[in-house]
Formats: structure tokens, sequence, C-alpha cells
């Protein structure tokens, strides 16, 4: 099951995993129910943007390219 594959990789990597990263953003209100009941308590999407307390398993983000500094994450701030 999910959950046993959670225990597994908390096991393996010595950390509690609590948080799910969409495989390449995709994703549906199936997929989210299923990770909910994995046992997951959010997930990232790769849709650009702050992410929202009350969708804690549809997390926008924002992405940092690398190189990316204190200034550029200060401009991506101010333009959402």
């Amino acid at each position: 099951s999910s959950a046993e594959a959670i225990r597994a990789r908390h096991e393996e990597l010595g950390v509690k995993i609590v948080n799910f990263c969409y495989p390449a953003g995709q994703y549906n209100d199936t997929v989210i129910a299923a990770v909910e009941d994995a046992g997951y308590r959010g997930a990232t999407t790769v849709n650009p943007g702050l992410a929202r307390k009350d969708m804690p398993f549809e997390l926008d983000r924002i992405r940092i390219a690398q190189g990316d500094g204190a200034d550029a994450l200060a401009g991506y701030l101010e333009s959402l």
C-alpha cells in the first residue's frame, strides 16, 4: 500500500516524509485524494505562486533558478 511505501522510505532515509511533490506536476482530484489517503500532510504543484494554507494538497511555489539570489527572490515575491 501507499502507507507502507511511505514507512519504508522513512526507515530508508531516517526522516519522516510528510509532504509529496506531484511527478511532473501532474495531478487531479483522484491523485489528490490518493496522496491525502496515503498519509501525507500536503503536496506541491508546479503552479507558480504562493502556497495557500487552505489548499495543502495544491501548494503553488515560486521557481528559483540556479544563480538567482535574494534580489531575484524579492522581485518574484513583489510580482505576485
